[in-house]
């Protein structure tokens, strides 16, 4: 059991550390700025980044993440197709410039490193006639089945992007 002397001691430090973490925290009147947020960024927030993550990290067995791993679906013409065919990316109420932005921003930003070198980034073209030509929603798990087999075999693919996802 701690003295009053050895509380009294405990406490002074406790205070101390507090103190010396708070002086740390920027102030109201501080010049810290915050990122902008363009539209872009604001459509994946809006759309995408509540299942998906803020920053494409998504509560992992329930929704695919997106960061260092979205990437690879530009590795192979079928992954680069279903990526925008997905029926809720497809049928997202944006323009296809909107879409191809955010799908743009989802790639080359937070896929990271699992975006090949030298791909394409999506056109307003490209993802209007692909939003035309979305597949029904059935079969949508063993489509996902059969295109992440390809990525991982053609193009290195890590093996955990294979795992389906519970619920999914």
């Amino acid at each position: 059991m701690l003295s009053c002397r050895g509380a009294a001691v405990a406490l002074l430090g406790a205070l101390l550390q507090i103190s010396s973490a708070a002086a740390d925290i920027p102030g109201p009147n501080t010049s810290a700025s915050i990122p902008a947020i363009n539209h872009t960024v604001s459509n994946y927030l809006q759309s995408c980044g509540g299942c998906h993550g803020i920053q494409g990290v998504s509560a992992i067995g329930l929704v695919p993440q997106l960061r260092d791993r979205v990437g690879w679906f530009l590795c192979t013409a079928d992954g680069r197709d279903f990526i925008v065919q997905l029926p809720d990316v497809a049928f997202a109420g944006v323009s296809d410039q909107e879409l191809a932005d955010v799908l743009n921003f989802m790639i080359f930003d937070l896929g990271g490193a699992s975006t090949p070198k030298g791909a394409k980034p999506y056109s307003a073209a490209e993802v209007k006639q692909l939003r035309e030509n979305t597949p029904l929603r059935t079969g949508l798990r063993a489509r996902r089945q059969a295109v992440v087999s390809e990525m991982v075999k053609s193009c290195g693919a890590d093996r955990a992007i294979a795992q389906p996802e519970p619920g999914y």
